[in-house]
């Protein structure tokens, strides 16, 4: 019952003439099962049978799907078999379709599940070592963990699919045992492992885990106990072994006891070299010699070296024993990987108070090669030797020890250890190490980085000061700390909270040679100084009101003067003086407030109005009114304003003033002297503005 491909140029919704690859529309994946016949008849206790047969009788195969231009219908779709009808609706992301073919067939599809998992597993094993495509075996298993989760939605609490692995538990790897305990654990841990198929070093753990699975569902009730018994039976034997050994080991124990007590080096360096006794028993005959200091035994001790497994054990009695045999044994195997660490806490032992000077001097002799001179440096880091410090500033700068010199410094500490340390931070090879350097020696660091956090021209080390202030868990005393630490960090929203104070740090940022500080400090200049420029303008538009909008705009040529009638209003004392008296004089005054030979005087006109306070002929008092009348938005002084709108039968609107019956004339006069320019004069009705031009030619 092959299945055949969905979406092939005939299932879609594409317009007419184009070829396939232009109607190609939404991405998604088709699955192609054959599974035979009688696989549809089977019955539950198949699943129980082991993984070869079942799998010998079932196909997966996988393919990409094509892109549909539009949604596939069931119109468009031939008759299905219950996996094809539970991948279509899948596909068309319908749970509620998925959930009633899944109570409909839950037979056949928990044999799909499992036989999904167990070709997962064969597709993956041709993938390890190779650059096989993951794709099939990817799909699969996303497949898989689709079905535990529409199970776990059709059969809450059930748990249909874990009730297969309950009985074999024991079968199961420990991290699946461990994160699987129903149905919804189940399809989360697939779709965890479909995730780790990205990393092919993790193959073999998803292999592992999925064959895991598929024992513990097929194994038998006959296999079980067969396998529960030979378990059993394993662990006895087991047992018996380990008590048999343990005996042996306490007679041979009690024998060499004897001997040692008796100080009988050469039968104990006979015994050393017995080559029938194995590692366990050879380990206790090297205790007995560092026990009593046989240094005629560190022959046949050395002798032990060529064995790996009692390198560890040799040292450690070197280390008792001493002797310049044994000490240059010791040092010959510094560079060792199993037993450098060893070695070296055995001459520490050896050389007792010298061993700081032995190990700086052995850093001196170029013939002791890089590894010894690692394991030298890292034993005077473990010594916190402070005399060394010197020496390992030195061999930083050699890349083979850079690493292990950082990590040695950081823990002997000390000001000019931290120093070093900081010059490193900007290190593309030991930066990160240095970081950890000096988070090991803790709060007296902290100065240090704060000062190396000003220094914003080297990124990465500015943001490993940054990061090593915070595992230190220092908090900012001001804003521009706060504000370095935040830049560091690219984090441009919570810098620009700060305010204004940062734009000095932001500045700063600019000339960083990293790409995300530099744009966070533009966004933060971006946005700060923007603000700052819209209060600026905003304070100098208030301060400055009188010269942009004046009540009185002048022209006059130096070495003249001008007379402007009604310019300004008249107030108080002014509805009271006579015509001609001048009021106010002032002198005008520069942009910088310099003040110029240009007078302004403010004095009473002559009125066009008549006089409506005072006069007694009625019949005028209204005539001034009505003339009043037009002029609703200027200002006008004690008026009796019910009085004139009887009088008028003119209505004021609200807010509105009438106009003043008197206004003020001004007199501009500027010396022959004053430069052309704009300046500007204030007089108590208001500023005027004034505009020099040059002096008229004669």
């Amino acid at each position: 019952m092959g299945l055949a491909l969905l979406g092939v140029c005939g299932i879609h919704k594409g317009e007419k003439g184009k070829p396939p690859s232009d109607r190609l529309g939404r991405l998604g994946v088709v699955f192609v099962y054959e599974m035979r016949q009688d696989c549809e008849t089977r019955k539950m206790n198949h699943i129980r049978m082991k993984s070869n047969e079942v799998m010998s009788r079932s196909l997966i195969a996988l393919t990409l799907i094509f892109i549909l231009w539009g949604p596939v219908s069931s119109s468009q779709l031939s008759r299905m078999d219950p996996l094809e009808s539970f991948l279509k609706a899948m596909i068309l992301e319908d749970h509620t379709a998925m959930q009633t073919i899944v109570r409909g067939h839950r037979k056949d599809l928990i044999i799909t599940f499992f036989a999904t998992l167990d070709e997962t597993a064969a597709e993956l094993k041709k993938c390890v070592g190779g650059n096989a495509d993951t794709t099939k075996p990817k799909v699969a298993i996303v497949v898989a963990a689709k079905l535990a989760v529409t199970f776990n939605a059709a059969f809450p609490g059930e748990n249909v699919l874990y009730s297969h692995l309950k009985d074999s538990r024991s079968l199961l790897t420990s991290r699946v045992r461990q994160s699987v305990a129903s149905d919804a654990d189940l399809a989360g841990f697939l779709s965890t492992c479909a995730g780790r198929i990205e990393f092919p070093y993790r193959l073999r753990e998803v292999i592992s885990d999925l064959e895991s699975i598929i024992n513990a569902a097929t194994e038998t009730p006959e296999a079980r106990a067969e396998r529960l018994l030979r378990e059993y039976s394993e662990r006895v034997q087991r047992d018996q072994a380990e008590r048999a050994e343990q005996k042996r080991i306490a007679e041979f124990q009690t024998k060499v006891a004897d001997l040692q007590a008796r100080k009988e080096v050469q039968a104990l360096r006979g015994l050393l070299s017995d080559k029938s006794l194995d590692v366990a028993l050879r380990k206790i005959v090297i205790a007995a010699l560092a026990d009593l200091r046989a240094r005629e035994a560190v022959v046949d001790l050395l002798k032990c070296l060529a064995d790996d497994s009692l390198k560890v054990t040799v040292f450690q009695a070197l280390g008792e024993i001493g002797g310049s045999e044994a000490e240059y044994a010791m040092v010959e195997n510094l560079g060792n990987e199993l037993a450098g660490e060893t070695a070296a806490a055995a001459l520490c032992k050896a050389w007792g108070e010298q061993a700081a000077d032995r190990f700086i001097s052995l850093l001196h002799d170029p013939s002791q090669g890089a590894a010894r001179h690692r394991r030298a440096i890292q034993t005077l880091g473990a010594l916190r030797c402070t005399e060394a410090v010197d020496e390992l500033l030195n061999c930083m700068h050699d890349e083979k020890l850079a690493w292990v010199s950082v990590d040695a410094l950081g823990q002997i500490g000390g000001l000019r250890a931290m120093q070093g340390l900081v010059t490193k931070l900007d290190d593309e090879l030991v930066g990160e190490r240095a970081k950890n350097a000096l988070c090991r020696i803790g709060k007296p660091a902290i100065p240090l980085l704060l000062a190396r956090l000003g220094d914003t021209a080297r990124s990465a080390g500015m943001k490993r000061a940054s990061q090593a202030l915070l595992n230190l868990g220092y908090k900012p005393q001001t804003r521009t700390e706060k504000a370095r630490i935040l830049l560091a960090q690219e984090n441009g929203t919570a810098l620009m909270k700060l305010g204004l104070s940062t734009l000095p740090v932001a500045i700063r940022g600019l000339r960083t040679d990293a790409p995300g500080i530099r744009m966070t400090a533009i966004k933060v200049l971006g946005m700060d100084v923007g603000g700052a420029a819209f209060v600026l303008m905003l304070c100098i538009v208030i301060l400055r009101r009188k010269w942009i909008w004046p009540k009185g705009k002048v022209t006059i040529a130096a070495g003249q003067y001008r007379q402007i009638p009604h310019l300004l209003p008249a107030r108080g004392d002014a509805l009271t003086t006579d015509p001609g008296v001048i009021l106010w004089t002032d002198w005008a005054r520069s942009r910088l407030r310099r003040r110029k030979r240009i007078k302004a005087e403010m004095f009473m006109g002559a009125g066009d109005l008549e006089d409506i306070r005072d006069g007694d002929d009625r019949l005028s008092s209204i005539a001034a009114a009505r003339k009043l009348a037009p002029f609703p938005s200027a200002y006008v002084e004690d008026i009796d304003y019910d009085e004139f709108e009887v009088l008028t039968g003119y209505r004021r609107k609200r807010k509105t003033k009438l106009p003043s019956k008197k206004r003020c004339d001004v007199c501009i006069s500027a010396g022959h002297s004053v430069r052309p320019g704009t300046y500007l004069a204030k007089l108590p009705g208001g500023s005027i503005r004034i505009r020099v031009t040059p002096p008229e030619p004669d």
